[in-house]
């Protein structure tokens, strides 16, 4: 069990060490390079927290765009403002790539609009028109929430939209869901089974395969058993030896050089109930990582490295009318990001990309990102 140490919380350093800035590629020695998503919806504060550390990366992803049910595009970040045209300006200049997310995760409408070859080929057109109208690098997709009947449909898109780019010297990125092993997900593991993202077309078409390697939760029920027996809390974000099986099964299927390893830099906190002798975790809350330090410093405490990693903290909430509720955040610092940064290397991936970019991220990640 975390041992929770109630001691005043030693306030986060003024002053930000700051990385010195790397060639325009910003490649690291070991030939990892490094990327990254920045938030639309805090937009400002995610360009004035860039821009100081621009030349960590090789590209950046603001989650640009949205898609309606129909499949028509919408400007969601509205790209064609500031303050992303002087950061635009800013990464162009120095040979940094610029490649817009496209986000979409209503199951229904993606099956609707991919499995109709009218609908998909005006979606295809839709982004194109804007790649090339707006000299973007590529563009970034990110199709979340798909259902199995959704494979075909969403393979035929990766194939159209994958030609149509590579024909204008663009690159398409994919951002798709870890897998995990079957052994680790089942306790009678079946022979086979299908899943709606078909490694073989992804690995085909896709320049770079950002693996979403992050939101674990409960999914592995053998580093559970192992790690959350016992009364131990174990609730992580992302597992380094979670993300030692989700890279080597992606290595199965998709070319290492295409693979880069996208961390998390957020914290998650859950309601905790005592099932014997384990726990169970409900409501998970997504909470940014200074939310979640300046939680840990009002309740006095400091958080303490888990067995996944990761830093965490255990705290009560009373209540005058219920019984008190147990509560455990999980946190993904600088320390446990530095740890799946050294997974991206042993294995010779492409590269590692940060979710997120918004300046609430813990300001040690600007030491680790060389």
């Amino acid at each position: 069990m975390v041992i929770l140490k109630r001691y005043f919380f030693f306030a986060v350093a003024l002053f930000i060490l700051v990385v010195p800035s790397l060639s325009l590629a910003a490649v690291a020695p070991s030939g990892l390079s490094y990327s990254t998503w920045l938030a639309y919806w805090k937009k400002d504060a995610s360009v004035a927290d860039i821009l100081p550390h621009l030349n960590s990366f090789v590209g950046i992803s603001p989650f640009g765009y949205t898609v309606r049910s129909d499949g028509t595009l919408a400007d969601t970040a509205l790209i064609d403002q500031s303050p992303w045209t002087g950061l635009f300006t800013t990464a162009s200049s120095s040979g940094i790539k610029i490649i817009p997310t496209v986000a979409w995760s209503d199951s229904f409408s993606i099956y609707n609009v991919l499995s109709n070859t009218k609908l998909r080929t005006s979606h295809v057109q839709q982004i194109m028109s804007v790649v090339t109208s707006h000299n973007f690098a590529g563009i970034d997709i990110d199709y979340e929430n798909k259902t199995l009947a959704t494979k075909a449909g969403f393979s035929a898109f990766l194939k159209q939209l994958g030609t149509a780019l590579h024909a204008k010297k663009k690159i398409m990125t994919c951002s798709i869901e870890a897998r995990t092993p079957l052994s680790s997900r089942f306790v009678v593991a079946p022979k086979t089974t299908s899943y709606v993202n078909d490694f073989s077309v992804i690995n085909q078409y896709c320049d770079e395969v950002r693996i979403m390697a992050y939101d674990q939760y409960n999914v592995d029920i053998v580093l559970n058993k192992s790690k959350g027996g016992g009364l131990n809390y174990y609730a992580p974000i992302s597992d380094t030896d979670w993300v030692k099986k989700v890279i080597m099964e992606t290595l199965g299927t998709i070319n290492r050089k295409k693979i880069v390893l996208a961390v998390a830099t957020y914290a998650r906190d859950y309601t905790v109930v005592q099932n014997g002798n384990s726990y169970s975790y409900t409501n998970p809350k997504s909470i940014a990582y200074n939310d979640a330090m300046a939680l840990a410093q009002s309740k006095s405490l400091i958080p303490t490295r888990n067995s996944a990693g990761e830093l965490g903290f255990a705290y009560m909430v009373a209540s005058s009318t219920a019984p008190s509720v147990l509560h455990y955040v999980s946190i993904s610092d600088a320390g446990s990001i530095s740890d799946k940064i050294r997974l991206a290397r042993a294995y010779s991936l492409k590269g590692v990309a940060v979710f997120k970019i918004d300046g609430s991220e813990d300001p040690q990640i600007w030491n680790i990102l060389n």
